[in-house]
């Protein structure tokens, strides 16, 4: 295979270790660009072994110092980029998300190594750990410092793109590249039978609001008492979702997995009958794609760059109306025709427009400006 180029891409969280969408998108892209002929090393803050799977496909893991609200420190990191650099001498640095100290390390790193052309992907402006005045404080500091020093500053939507100028990121700098998923693998079910199954799939912090996507069950199991919600994921609030739950009396109702291999995930939406995501804030969560192509209608809060996609193939709730959020719901459970017609919906307009291979295409497009 001819070498195209070589990239240093940097992620604070990287699949299996961590299982949300923003480590998993970062090894996807790293997989699939190296079979394209993209030289990958993959850096990574974990306290795992990490070990060189191919001579163009390498992970390499600085050991973890402490997590603070799910951001990984390492004070080695800089020399240990210092090193990397020196060695591989990458066409493109590509890190991700503004909001990972390792994003903060590689801003830094730019202002002495100018020749090297960084990337940051802003997987969704806001952080789900932290506290909103805390983070307006960050974004006109030190994440304005990390985003303006990048060449390109990719985002997902149109209404990001917008939000950034406003906290004053640079509009030269700023592209938006529509998410994807692989259509391909996430497909719908054969059966269009209801499931009796709510999905609920996330980190159990504040900002994805799990305790929310409980009481919803509450109210509904009292309509259908037979409905499971279940919840994939791990954080530092899910032993109070578990109080919760035995609060609430729904234990029969609630099932919780705290983590299924990405390989089975089509299957666990087929075995659904909605999506439920609660978060006060997202970026364009994988999921929320997975579950579309899957023909699997997501009930939402209305978050501003979200509506768009949801719209009409989905449903959306106010963001802090209870009662509006079970309304959605109970309304796709007892409609089955109401159902299958937006989850069709939803998966043409995947197909259409946030598919993986698109995505990728963009990404290469956009590497090859710097070679």
């Amino acid at each position: 295979m001819n070498l195209k180029g070589s990239v240093l891409r940097v992620s604070s969280d990287i699949y299996p270790s961590v299982s949300g969408g923003i480590g998993l998108h970062a090894i996807e892209l790293s997989k699939v660009l190296t079979t394209r002929g993209w030289k990958h090393v993959i850096l990574t803050i974990d306290n795992l072994p990490r070990p060189s799977l191919t001579d163009n496909y390498k992970i390499v893991a600085e050991k973890l110092f402490i997590k603070f609200r799910g951001n990984k420190l390492a004070p080695l990191l800089f020399m240990r980029m210092i090193k990397i650099l020196d060695k591989i001498k990458p066409d493109i640095i590509h890190a991700h998300s503004h909001l990972f100290y390792s994003s903060n390390v590689v801003a830094l790193l730019r202002k002495i190594y100018h020749h090297y052309p960084l990337i940051i992907t802003c997987h969704g402006i806001w952080s789900q750990s932290i506290s909103v005045s805390v983070q307006k404080l960050y974004m006109k500091t030190l994440g304005l410092f990390t985003l303006n020093s990048a060449d390109e500053v990719l985002c997902y939507t149109e209404l990001e793109k917008e939000l950034l100028k406003s906290l004053g990121v640079y509009s030269s700098k700023i592209e938006v590249i529509p998410n994807g998923i692989d259509v391909e693998t996430f497909v719908p079910s054969k059966s269009k039978k209801r499931k009796n199954n709510i999905l609920w799939i996330g980190r159990f912090v504040p900002g994805k609001r799990p305790d929310l996507a409980i009481i919803i069950m509450s109210r509904i199991k009292q309509e259908f008492p037979d409905i499971t919600l279940t919840m994939i994921g791990d954080g530092p609030l899910k032993n109070k979702c578990v109080q919760l739950i035995r609060d609430l009396g729904v234990e029969r109702n609630v099932k919780m997995i705290k983590f299924i291999p990405y390989k089975l995930m089509p299957k666990v939406y087929q075995m659904s009958d909605l999506l439920l995501i609660t978060s006060s804030y997202e970026g364009v969560p994988r999921v929320m794609l997975e579950a579309m192509s899957c023909e699997i209608p997501v009930v939402i809060p209305r978050i501003p760059h979200l509506i768009s996609i949801v719209n009409g193939n989905g449903a959306i709730f106010e963001k802090d109306d209870i009662s509006d959020a079970v309304d959605q719901v109970r309304n796709l459970l007892s409609n089955d025709e109401l159902r299958h017609k937006l989850g069709g919906r939803g998966r043409l307009k995947i197909m259409k427009e946030y598919s993986w291979k698109k995505y990728v295409m963009r990404i290469e497009d956009l590497y090859r400006k710097f070679l």
